[in-house]
C-alpha cells in the first residue's frame, strides 16, 4: 500500500503492524479482554483509574497515556503531541524501558481502536472514533521512538500524516482530519523536529518550549469561544481553564499521597515549571501568554478572580 507521496505506508523508522492492518481486522483478539481490564472504561483521565506502574512500559500504560492526552487537549490536536512528548521524556528520565513488541503489536492497535469516547465527550459519529484513536496511537509510537532513539526522523511529516489518515479511512470532511487539523499537527511536529532534533531536552525544557505555549493557546481558545462549545462536559464551566482543573486535581491527589497517572504527574511537573519561571525568569517568552490567559479567565468569572491557573502550593519536599 502506497501513501500520498508514493512511499509505502509504514516506510519510516518505526516497527510493528501498520494502523491500516489493525483497522481492517475483522476480529478483535480475545487477549484484548485482558488488556481492557487495565484500562479505564471511558472515564475522564482525572478519575481513579490508573495504568499499572512498573519498570517497563507496556501497551496498557501507553494506551492510557494516549487516551489521557487526547482528553486534556480538548480537540486542539496541536496540544496533544507536546503532552505525550513530556510524559515520554519523564519516563526516559526515570530510566524506564518500553516493551516495544507489546506496544507495537497488532493487539495494542486494535485495543485503542476499539475504545469508546468517554461519556462526557460530545457525541461524534461512531465510525470516527476508531480512526481518531488509531491515528493518535500511531503518533504516540512515533513520539516514543523519537525520544528513545533520539532521532527526529521518527516524527511524522505532512506526507506521512496524510498517509496514516488515508489508511484509517479519514476524510477531509471529518472534523478530526480537516486541512486545519492536519496543518496543526504538521506544525507542532515540525517545531519539535527543528528545536529538538535529537530529543535532548529535559522534561522541564520540553514543558517550557512546547507544552506551555500549546496549553495556553488551547485554554484561551475555549475561554473566548462563544460560538462553539467545548467538545464535552469535562469541565462544569464551559469557559473555565483545563490547565487549572488538571493541575488542581493532580496536586490534590499528590498532596493526599495518592498515586498519580503519567499525565497527572506531568501536570504536577508543568505546575512546578511555571512557578520556577515566574520566580527566576518572569520575562521568559513562555510566560507571555500566561497573564493574558489569567486576565481572560477573570473577565469570564468576575466573581471568582484568580491570580494563577496552575495552582502551585508549596509542599514539605521543597516545592
Amino acid at each position: 500500500m502506497s501513501g500520498a507521496g508514493g512511499r509505502p505506508l509504514g516506510d519510516r523508522p518505526t516497527r510493528g503492524p501498520s494502523v491500516s492492518e489493525a483497522f481492517s481486522a475483522d476480529v478483535v483478539d480475545p487477549a484484548l479482554d485482558r488488556l481492557a481490564l487495565l484500562l479505564p472504561p471511558g472515564g475522564l483521565f482525572l478519575g481513579p483509574h490508573l495504568a499499572p506502574h512498573g519498570e517497563k512500559i507496556g501497551a496498557a500504560r501507553a494506551i492510557k497515556l494516549t487516551f489521557d492526552t487526547f482528553l486534556i487537549s480538548e480537540g486542539r490536536q496541536y496540544a496533544q503531541p507536546p503532552w505525550i512528548d513530556l510524559c515520554v521524556k519523564m519516563w526516559r528520565e526515570q530510566g524506564l524501558e518500553l516493551d516495544w513488541a507489546e506496544i507495537e503489536s497488532r493487539e495494542a492497535m486494535q485495543a485503542i481502536m476499539t475504545r469508546k469516547m468517554p461519556t462526557q465527550h460530545t457525541q461524534v459519529p461512531a465510525e470516527l472514533v476508531p480512526k481518531v484513536f488509531g491515528q493518535w496511537y500511531e503518533w504516540f509510537k512515533a513520539i516514543a521512538r523519537y525520544n528513545y532513539a533520539r532521532n527526529a526522523a521518527h516524527l511524522p511529516d505532512r506526507p506521512y500524516i496524510d498517509e496514516v489518515i488515508k489508511a484509517i479511512g479519514g476524510r477531509y470532511d471529518e472534523s478530526s482530519f480537516t486541512e486545519e487539523e492536519r496543518c496543526g499537527m504538521r506544525d507542532i511536529f515540525e517545531e519539535m523536529r527543528h528545536r529538538d532534533p535529537t530529543a535532548s531536552m529535559t522534561a522541564d525544557d520540553a514543558a517550557v518550549e512546547f507544552v506551555l505555549a500549546a496549553t495556553f493557546k488551547s485554554d484561551g481558545h475555549w475561554m473566548l469561544n462563544d460560538l462553539r462549545p467545548r467538545p464535552g462536559t469535562f469541565l462544569p464551566d464551559q469557559h473555565g481553564s483545563m490547565l487549572r482543573h488538571a493541575t488542581h486535581t493532580s496536586l490534590s491527589r499528590e498532596t493526599a499521597g495518592r498515586r498519580l497517572s503519567d499525565l497527572q504527574a506531568a501536570c504536577v511537573r508543568v505546575s512546578a515549571v511555571i512557578t520556577a519561571l515566574q520566580e527566576t525568569q518572569p520575562k521568559h517568552p513562555a510566560l507571555e501568554l500566561y497573564q493574558p490567559l489569567i486576565d481572560r479567565h477573570n473577565a469570564r468569572h468576575p466573581r471568582a478572580q484568580v491570580t494563577s491557573l496552575h495552582l502551585w502550593h508549596a509542599r514539605s519536599h521543597g516545592g
